[in-house]
């Protein structure tokens, strides 16, 4: 329940807005006029605390292990100073507080559980998603389906968004965990038939949504997991090797697969809307405007007047437009260190391997999720997923001490064959 709660589902409910209704918005801020986040950000809060009491029943491992949150603490501070430039200081504190509770809760539950146990976690935390969500399409269409009289998004008439604000959210997440399902063997999801209609239920929505960069993200999760994680030597070499071949005919044929999904080459106006973001990062390339400002130096405001957005849709320019290449460094520093983390756990065999492969497999997703929408944001349905998914890993042992013990005590992974222990 504590990951479930961490894609804020319910917007609406919890913002008290009508989807029928436009949002009233102050333009020289672009700030609400009406309704509040402090519900959203107090659950987040509220997760982070139950995840810490289950991880003080392990205080000391807690405590040896606080050290590996080293990277969290750069990105984080980074993003702390600036509010010194910030054009809405509570803004970027408030999203630097959701931001720590979404990495601290994975990080508090690794304490806890081991990653057999983990990764199950975050696969149920993806069904509760999936069911409340076709709940909410066939109880609650007003809410549950965009409809022609939504105030902002009528154009995607008729796609599901369940319990999201927008299908993309919906699409892209359930991308995430359909990834994550993907990977997973009997010591992760058993009987293996649950695995299935796992994949059944994500595909389904994934349809429904009709986000089209959801229907990329599953595949190219996978493949980047068992790249990264799962092979080693020449496996991994080989693979690079077909993966080179693939990019090559994927670069040929990238205009006819987009005409095939609808899209085109400007990804529904993406590309202009990047052009935009970087002319103001190019203005403060190295500090950016303030994590999570609320302009962006004007840029919203800017791109609310030419396009009638109001984000990059795109995390990466999201970060930089924030807190510059400073920001995006300590950020990817911090990816790339959790990822590590997970790929010296590997070895161990068992729950223990798997466990981090379908943890690794949603992280990748919100990785790939991250280059078409603006999915670092700490309030949006992917990004407190994937934050709580670095969290996790940071939070995993980091070494193997000996056959069957690794160095924070837990016991050994269970046998991939399905037995309970």
């Amino acid at each position: 329940m504590c990951l479930f709660m961490l894609t804020t589902p319910f917007t609406f409910y919890l913002l008290g807005e009508d989807p029928s209704q436009s949002v009233v918005r102050n333009l020289a801020s672009m700030r609400r006029e009406a309704s509040s986040q402090t519900l959203s950000y107090s659950i987040r809060f509220l997760a982070m605390a139950a995840a810490f009491v289950g991880a003080l029943m392990h205080w000391e491992t807690l405590y040896r292990a606080l050290p590996r949150l080293w990277p969290v603490a750069a990105f984080l501070l980074w993003a702390g100073f600036s509010m010194a430039w910030s054009d809405a200081p509570d803004a970027t504190w408030h999203s630097l507080l959701a931001a720590a509770c979404a990495i601290l809760t994975g990080f508090f539950l690794a304490i806890r559980l081991p990653p057999y146990w983990l990764a199950r976690a975050l696969l149920l935390s993806g069904v509760i998603m999936g069911l409340m969500s076709l709940l909410w399409v066939f109880l609650f269409p007003t809410y549950g389906v965009h409809g022609a009289g939504d105030a902002l998004q009528s154009v995607h008439a008729g796609s599901w968004r369940g319990v999201y604000l927008h299908k993309n959210h919906l699409g892209q997440i359930c991308a995430m965990y359909a990834a994550g399902f993907a990977v997973a063997n009997r010591s992760v999801v058993s009987p293996p038939i649950l695995k299935w209609i796992g994949l059944a239920l994500f595909g389904l929505l994934i349809v429904q949504s009709r986000s089209a960069s959801a229907l990329a993200i599953v595949p190219i999760a996978i493949f980047i997991t068992w790249l990264t994680l799962a092979l080693s030597g020449i496996q991994r070499a080989l693979a690079f090797f077909y993966a080179a071949i693939i990019v090559i005919f994927a670069g040929l044929a990238i205009n006819p697969a987009l005409q095939l999904l609808g899209r085109d080459t400007s990804l529904s106006g993406r590309t202009g809307i990047w052009t935009i973001a970087e002319e103001f990062i190019l203005r403060r390339p190295w500090h950016g405007y303030g994590y999570m400002s609320t302009t962006y130096g004007d840029f919203t405001f800017e791109l609310f007047q030419r396009v009638n957005v109001l984000d990059p849709h795109n995390a990466y320019l999201d970060i930089m437009l924030g807190t510059g290449i400073i920001g995006l460094a300590l950020f990817m520093l911090m990816i790339g260190i959790a990822w590590q983390t997970g790929r010296g756990i590997i070895p161990v065999g068992g729950g223990y391997r798997y466990g981090v492969l379908v943890i690794g497999a949603v992280l990748a997703g919100w990785l790939l999720a991250n280059f078409s929408e603006s999915g670092s944001r700490p309030l949006t349905a992917m990004g407190g997923i994937g934050m709580a998914c670095v969290g996790m890993l940071l939070g995993l042992p980091r070494k193997r001490t000996s056959g069957r013990r690794l160095s924070d005590g837990l016991r050994s992974p269970p046998p991939t064959s399905g037995r309970r222990n």
